[in-house]
């Protein structure tokens, strides 16, 4: 048992030094959804955040250098240790927040619910500085920074540029409709779409407009992907790959009435719609491969890690899905609807859920097992055995053990209680233990020696009456007393 506990802190280590970031909305400039990393198979709640009042559902947690940085409601805006959830810095000044997070050159970049862009340390929580956009209303765009530029859409229907490092507006792009969905950056061209029905093409440099695209029908708030030069965007009622250089539409497939930002990985991509139905499909011509059927709307956007496919859906549930079969790994139910997208690192998957913050991270606790009862028993007599058993996740089995030997599976009586009704057939000190573990192979034991004493002279010892209940047997060797003495009259 002490071994297992050591392994287990150094696999815990092991995978905070491993853990790989996910600074931004998507993960990268690209809005991939993709990570190198790796998300739990057997998952178990790690800790939760819990605030007074709710979040909007669009700003998803991210992760850098080992701290979670998340927005919430009351203008709530945190640092958290990724491990732990201990609370490193927190703000209340920032209006209600409604975009998610951008981590970069030692600072957090994020839109608040008055028009205005901040610039924080990352370490500190201190102000860098701040960028008023043209209108107080809520920013629901999440910033992409490259190349010492923060682009970031407004309600004040533009894309603006700025200067990471002070501030200063560089350029911005009017368009004829807010700007909410999160910017692509790609081979020095940003890509986004407005509330005009239109999806823009612009210099990342200078800002002037290389190409656009009109929908066929109404712009959504979801934000493009580009994987191998191709950009995928949708409109409330089709997906749509376009030619990154030059904006020509590859192809279009319609999904629900309207879908989440997608992700990519091995040549397929992933996206979630309305009806609540999640796909996957070839990303070079849109054709299904599999799809799997949530229980209410999805406006989660996925994450993709080491062949499993995370997201959210209004059933309340975050699923883990086989990102090649589409078959279901795990599921974990949360208190509200799972509407904002995960992250993934360091073997956790962070996401938010209205009034609550989650880190789902791997199984690594196996279950309490309390010293077997009872210690004495009679040579010959069924004695029961019981154990109690708790888990976090919850005890899969116990098994029995008598003298080093396995033997049986112990029978739950509820509330974390386990037996086993056995006979002993020697007399002497003997060990009886149970072994418990749980739905990730977690196990633990616990054992207690059992004095076995023989009957006391005159007791009667039933070893064994098949087809007979004691009730029975108890019955007839009263009838049997009776029948002695009648014959000794």
């Amino acid at each position: 048992m002490r071994l297992k506990i050591v392994l287990l802190l150094c696999l815990a280590v092991s995978l905070a030094l491993a853990a790989v970031d996910w600074p931004k909305f998507q993960k990268d400039l690209n809005n991939t959804g993709l990570t190198s990393d790796y998300g739990p198979l057997n998952p178990a709640v790690n800790w939760t955040r819990t605030y007074s009042s709710t979040f909007l559902g669009r700003n998803s947690p991210v992760v850098a250098g080992g701290i979670v940085y998340s927005g919430g409601p009351s203008a709530v805006f945190e640092a958290l240790n990724a491990t732990t959830g201990a609370l490193i810095w927190q703000r209340t000044d920032f209006g209600v927040l409604d975009c998610t997070p951008a981590v970069a050159y030692g600072m957090v970049f994020v839109g608040d619910g008055n028009g205005v862009v901040h610039a924080i340390n990352a370490t500190t929580g201190a102000e860098v500085w701040n960028y008023t956009t043209g209108n107080t209303f809520t920013i629901r765009s999440s910033p992409a920074v490259s190349d010492g530029i923060v682009y970031i859409g407004a309600p004040d229907y533009k894309l603006h540029a700025i200067n990471a490092t002070n501030g200063v507006s560089i350029w911005n792009y009017t368009t004829g409709g807010a700007v909410h969905s999160s910017p692509v950056v790609y081979n020095g061209v940003v890509y986004f779409d407005s509330a005009d029905d239109n999806f823009y093409a612009v210099n990342a440099t200078s800002g002037l407009l290389l190409w656009s695209y009109a929908y066929a029908g109404s712009s959504l708030t979801a934000s493009p992907t580009i994987w191998n030069d191709t950009v995928y965007i949708t409109d409330n009622t089709y997906l749509y790959a376009l030619n990154a250089s030059n904006g020509v539409q590859l192809w279009n497939i319609t999904l629900g009435a309207w879908t989440t930002s997608s992700a990519v990985w091995n040549g397929v991509l992933y996206i979630g719609d309305s009806s609540g139905v999640f796909h996957a499909l070839y990303a070079d011509n849109g054709t299904e491969i599999w799809s799997y059927t949530t229980g209410d709307l999805i406006e989660s956007a996925p994450a993709v890690a080491n062949g499993v496919v995370y997201f959210g859906s209004a059933d309340d549930n975050l699923y883990a899905l086989n990102a090649s079969t589409g078959a279901l790994i795990w599921k974990y139910q949360a208190a509200y609807d799972v509407s904002a997208s995960p992250a993934v690192s360091g073997g956790m998957v962070y996401f938010t859920a209205d009034t609550h913050l989650y880190a789902i991270g791997e199984d690594l606790t196996p279950p309490n097992v309390t010293q077997v009862y009872p210690t004495v028993a009679t040579l010959g007599q069924a004695t029961n055995f019981t154990v109690n058993a708790t888990d976090n996740v919850g005890v899969s089995n116990c098994t029995f053990y008598w003298d080093g030997s396995p033997i049986g599976t112990m029978n739950s009586s509820g509330g974390g209680t386990y037996y086993y009704v056995y006979t002993p057939q020697s007399s002497g000190a003997h060990t009886a233990w149970a072994n418990c573990s749980d739905p990730a192979g977690n196990w633990a034991y616990n054992s207690t020696t059992v004095t076995v004493s023989t009957p006391q002279s005159g007791t009667v010892v039933v070893t064994s009456a098949p087809g007979y209940s004691l009730e029975v047997l108890l019955a007839l060797l009263g009838a049997a007393v009776v029948v002695v003495l009648l014959l000794r009259k």
